[in-house]
């Protein structure tokens, strides 16, 4: 799940709106699975961050500077929690 949401964060940093939906429809089931099988706060941290790398192609477009920075930091906490 690790490596795949770093390959998201980077496609979502490049813009590449095709790489990350790709990415997601990976990611989204594994993370769903994470968090219904251990109720898991790992779980949660990561899909946070999978929203927000989404999110900005897909329902909040004028957010994207703010959400990216918001999934960097996430994605920051991850690697140092985790």
């Amino acid at each position: 799940m690790y490596l795949l949401l770093e390959e998201m964060l980077k496609s979502a940093e490049a813009r590449d709106k095709k790489s990350v939906l790709k990415i997601n429809k990976s990611l989204e089931p594994l993370i769903i699975k994470e968090q219904e099988k251990y109720r898991s706060v790992i779980g949660l941290d990561y899909d946070n961050c999978r929203q927000s790398c989404v999110l900005p192609f897909t329902t909040f477009p004028d957010s994207y500077n703010k959400m990216i920075k918001d999934a960097r930091k996430r994605f920051s906490e991850i690697k140092k929690r985790y």
